[in-house]
């Protein structure tokens, strides 16, 4: 398995896998194969980019996804909570029984303090620094095959940081089962702030 994921990395890639070359796979609901990546990959590092449980669930909840086996959960908000739920679970327990090599990034730092995060982010992954890792509008000409397309374009905003605060009143109890993840996360669920 190991030689058929470095055999379609280096199609992807156009053959290029020089040794030390770094891959990012960024496909958030590969959490739930980090046991099997991390027996094929032991020495595989994973950026977990961390969200409020609630905004994380909202965010994809209003997103026009195309549906497949996975994102077809996020056609209501209670199949996209049941999902963040089940998959967080899956992450947290790994997180306890294997040795896995995890950076944290908050969504929520990145947006406050877009330099100061990267460049913490980059010296973990021993990665250089360079002012383009800030202009990342520069390549918003490029394709991009993402269901947030249209925000690449746009400067780092914190407009979304909070909503669901603004939507709780209308949702009744559908957020209860984020309550956990939002704890054990350090986030708070608390409405009267």
């Amino acid at each position: 398995l190991r030689g058929l994921y470095r055999a379609a990395a280096a199609t992807v890639l156009g053959g290029d896998l020089a040794p030390g070359r770094k891959i990012v796979d960024k496909m958030p609901l590969n959490l739930v194969d980090a046991g099997l990546i991390h027996r094929l990959f032991p020495e595989a590092r994973f950026l977990f980019v961390l969200r409020h449980p609630a905004d994380a669930c909202l965010s994809c909840f209003m997103q026009d996804f195309r549906a497949n086996r996975a994102l077809v959960h996020f056609d209501t908000l209670e199949g996209t909570v049941a999902l963040y739920d089940r998959v967080m679970d899956l992450w947290r327990h790994f997180r306890r029984v294997l040795d896995l090599d995890v950076q944290t990034l908050r969504y929520e730092d990145l947006v406050a303090h877009p330099e100061a995060t990267a460049r913490l982010l980059l010296e973990d992954l021993d990665l250089p620094w360079t002012d383009a890792v800030l202009d990342h509008t520069e390549k918003a000409g490029a394709p991009v095959r993402a269901p947030s397309y249209h925000q690449v374009a746009e400067p780092l905003y914190a407009r979304a940081v909070d909503r669901w605060r603004r939507y709780a009143p209308h949702l009744g109890d559908a957020l209860d089962p984020l309550v956990p993840h939002a704890r054990a996360f350090g986030y708070d669920m608390d409405l009267s702030e």
